[in-house]
């Protein structure tokens, strides 16, 4: 069950943060000069919290293996849980990590 959930989670991530415009492929969207900015609400612990001026918490250990694994750089900005989406769509931000549930 945790293992559906990481890759779930990772899923949403990339295509959050590659975008889905074109039909080019993922590695060709990526910058890997660039700094992609994260928001994130630091207050749902064990997700992400705050420690010592840090975000820290699982979604943040899910986003540093992805990015490792496709060779990216990127820091956390925390920020409202209401303005996420709207910093995501106004391009404030490259992508949200934020306990958002799915509805299907």
């Amino acid at each position: 069950m945790k293992k559906g959930i990481k890759l779930l989670i990772a899923g949403m991530l990339i295509l959050t943060i590659g975008g889905c415009k074109s039909e080019n492929s993922l590695e060709q969207k990526l910058d890997t000069n660039k700094i992609y900015k994260i928001g994130t609400t630091a207050e749902y612990p064990p997700f992400e919290t705050l420690e010592n001026g840090k975000i820290v918490g699982y979604d943040v250990d899910v986003i540093d293996e992805i990015a490792k694994k496709i060779g990216i750089k990127y820091e956390c900005k925390d920020m409202n849980f209401d303005g996420l989406i709207s910093a995501l769509q106004s391009q404030k931000i490259d992508g949200g990590l934020s306990c958002l549930s799915l509805r299907f």
